[in-house]
């Protein structure tokens, strides 16, 4: 895997999903980003089980593969490289290389095997509505939600499109 993309842009996706990740993970791979490269684009994913966030970034993409990178880690090296282009690459042994114009950076990942499967998004119960009118109705259901993880079938709430 090695793509060459904007830290900028890499960073903005990356600190989208990296909150998805645990830091404390009773499996170590969900505190992990998946970074998946084909064609001219990454996918960046992460989950805690319960909650999955994918996104696309795009890149100049020089070999595709995929690994499993320790989210907040690869989150606060590109968070400071901030702009100009990096160049990320799969270096052996799950060991992956972040370069920028005067830094290295190597961090040890995870096979992407090892990352939880992803299931597709079916669009067929989608549906759209003003984020105005989403935050009202929360604002007005969310006092019946209980805090109680143990009661998961009162900890969240149910929509429905009339």
């Amino acid at each position: 895997m090695k793509f060459k993309t904007q830290a900028e842009d890499f960073s903005l996706k990356l600190g989208l999903v990296q909150g998805i990740s645990e830091r404390r993970a009773t499996m170590p791979v969900l505190s992990h980003v998946l970074l998946n490269v084909n064609k001219n684009r990454i996918g960046i994913s992460a989950t805690d089980l319960e909650t999955t966030m994918s996104t696309w970034s795009s890149a100049e993409v020089s070999k595709s593969g995929s690994i499993a990178v320790p989210a907040r880690k690869l989150y606060e090296i590109v968070k400071e490289l901030e702009t100009g282009e990096i160049e990320v690459e799969e270096i052996g042994n799950h060991w992956v290389e972040i370069r920028a114009s005067s830094a290295v950076f190597k961090i040890a990942g995870l096979p992407s095997e090892d990352f939880p499967i992803i299931p597709e998004l079916h669009t067929d119960n989608l549906f759209s509505v003003e984020s105005a009118l989403l935050e009202e109705m929360i604002s007005k259901t969310i006092f019946a939600v209980s805090p109680d993880e143990l009661r998961r079938n009162l900890a969240g709430i149910f929509f429905e499109e009339a």
